[in-house]
């Protein structure tokens, strides 16, 4: 939810800026994951600190998605495509842990 008040601030300044907030987001949830994954392997609670860290991080992006894709649906097509969306987003989600474990 903060990152979709934040859009909202910062969307009358530029247009783009939710798209700006999305890359940002996930650009910043990479060195956590690093951390947390990487280099605190022995310590269960760093590790832990900064995986939670990394999914903060990571999931500021689904209210501002969200909002950019209903802002250029048309009104009668915005809640379908919001569905398709999250549809998709989670069959992705899903498939990519049994596919990531096998490579």
């Amino acid at each position: 939810m903060g990152t979709g008040r934040l859009c909202d601030v910062l969307e009358k300044r530029t247009y783009y800026a939710k798209a700006l907030i999305c890359v940002a987001q996930s650009l910043l949830a990479i060195p956590t994951a690093l951390i947390g994954f990487v280099f605190f392997t022995d310590s269960y609670w760093i590790s832990f600190v900064f995986v939670v860290l990394e999914n903060l991080l990571a999931e500021g992006w689904r209210s501002p998605t969200i909002s950019m894709l209903t802002a250029v649906c048309p009104p009668n097509m915005r809640s379908s495509a919001a569905a398709v969306y999250l549809m998709f987003t989670t069959i992705f989600g899903t498939i990519s842990n049994p596919l990531l474990g096998a490579i």
